[in-house]
């Protein structure tokens, strides 16, 4: 069953990014049966998501297809580029992690976040007191800054606007701008900033399940592996 279902997603990906196609151009280009590939293809034209054009029996996707992508959710592209380092960060079993991106002017959310417990997908994050939101503002230029703040005061705190207008906020992100990272109080938590593609401005956050020295030590490895071997959390 597993075996059918990759063949089947790797002929509908090769119509939807070569198509249309032809049954003899797909058996050349894919390493599938020509059978399976025949077998596959009724499938999707079942779905309606494939027809055969009548002129040459070349498969394409349909309109409709088109319309169930256009109003589906997909994840932004800067979770795909940050997924591997998520991954190697919670291969080593003791720790949470968060990722999260400003979505529009002044509002920051996260994106993925690994404490089932306390999932804060989508929630939108002080640009002054959250730990990943505030890192993700190191990477912005400073007309971008100015641009999330400003359109984050109609929803901050009183003491929050206090901050951003008195410009106690901009000297904190100073503060922390050479170092590059954001550590909590008894280093049980590090937040980096995170350069995504298209100029996306992100954040990273890695926090231990359990505090112990050794622990804390490993997680300040981590932040050390992690700037030396991802580029996207450099300032530089």
């Amino acid at each position: 069953m597993h075996r059918t279902t990759i063949r089947m997603l790797c002929v509908a990906e090769a119509i939807a990014t070569r198509g249309p196609i032809r049954l003899s151009e797909l058996e050349e280009s894919l390493p599938i049966p020509r059978a399976a590939i025949w077998r596959a293809t009724q499938c999707l034209r079942e779905r309606e998501w494939v027809r055969v054009r009548l002129g040459d029996g070349a498969f394409e996707l349909t309109h409709r297809l088109d319309e169930m992508m256009a109003d589906a959710h997909v994840a932004p592209c800067t979770v795909d580029e940050v997924a591997p380092l998520l991954q190697e960060i919670l291969a080593e079993k003791i720790y949470h992690v968060e990722f999260g991106m400003f979505q529009e002017p002044g509002r920051f959310e996260i994106a993925e976040c690994s404490r089932r417990g306390r999932m804060r997908y989508g929630e939108c994050c002080s640009l002054v007191n959250d730990d990943t939101a505030i890192v993700a503002q190191l990477t912005c230029s400073p007309r971008r800054l100015a641009m999330h703040l400003d359109a984050y005061l109609p929803r901050a705190t009183c003491e929050e606007r206090e901050l951003i207008q008195s410009g106690q906020h901009v000297d904190m992100l100073q503060d922390i701008q050479p170092k590059g990272i954001l550590m909590s109080e008894g280093g049980i938590s590090a937040a980096l900033p995170w350069a995504g593609s298209g100029g996306r401005c992100c954040g990273l956050r890695i926090e231990l399940k359990t505090t112990s020295r050794g622990n804390r030590c490993a997680l300040e490895e981590l932040v050390s592996h992690i700037q030396e071997d991802w580029p996207q959390t450099s300032l530089t």
